[in-house]
């Protein structure tokens, strides 16, 4: 029999349902890969029909980027809201490196196979993980601005950030990260910036 939906009762609105389906999608895409996910697997996962699932996204692609953005907009706004607080500019910093590991982590292995395949230069997500790192970049010289008082080269910047990057990559190759591990890459990463800024006076300025 089916069960009759009570007059008061409030269907779940746009936003939320939109988010049941990520969240499906992300656990799927964790379980199997993301690009052997299907929209029948997502369906199932999420409990929702597929013409509701074709009303907020246009296929598999359509997805990768919602999740690959929600990612992004974690990791940029965990940074934002580290460096703004109180102190210096060194301990800005170090909270900023924390931050980002910290969502690095908690992505766990979505994260790592939504930023691998931001790599690929075919990739849909490409054009995002561009304008990240275009962010990520001004967000960084404002930092070292503030400590150092000069404007560097941004290619120094984002060299840094793919370098960071891609042993976040590497790491994560070998299973989740481990606490262990996150201490490892946060006094890496800090000593990897501290050093490069140190050197200064032979780098260009932008």
């Amino acid at each position: 029999m089916k069960q009759r939906r009570h007059p008061g009762a409030l269907r779940p609105g746009p936003r939320a349902t939109r988010r049941r389906i990520l969240d499906g999608a992300g656990e799927v895409m964790s379980e199997v890969g993301l690009h052997r996910v299907t929209v029948r697997g997502i369906l199932e996962r999420s409990a929702i029909s597929r013409g509701t699932f074709y009303q907020y996204f246009s296929g598999i692609d359509a997805v990768h980027t919602a999740l690959y953005e929600h990612h992004v907009e974690g990791m940029t706004g965990a940074i934002a809201q580290a460096i703004a607080l109180d102190g210096t500019p060194r301990e800005r910093l170090a909270r900023g490196v924390a931050a980002y590991l910290d969502v690095q982590v908690r992505g766990g292995r979505l994260a790592a196979m939504l930023q691998a395949e931001s790599i690929r230069p075919e990739s849909p997500l490409r054009s995002r993980r561009e304008a990240a790192l275009d962010n990520l970049v001004d967000r960084l010289d404002a930092v070292v601005f503030g400590l150092l008082g000069t404007r560097i080269d941004p290619y120094v910047y984002r060299a840094l950030l793919i370098g960071i990057e891609g042993l976040l990559i590497h790491v994560r190759g070998c299973g989740p990260i481990t606490a262990e591990q996150k201490d490892r890459l946060q006094a890496v990463i800090y000593a990897m910036i501290l050093s490069t800024l140190a050197s200064r006076e032979h780098l260009p300025r932008a």
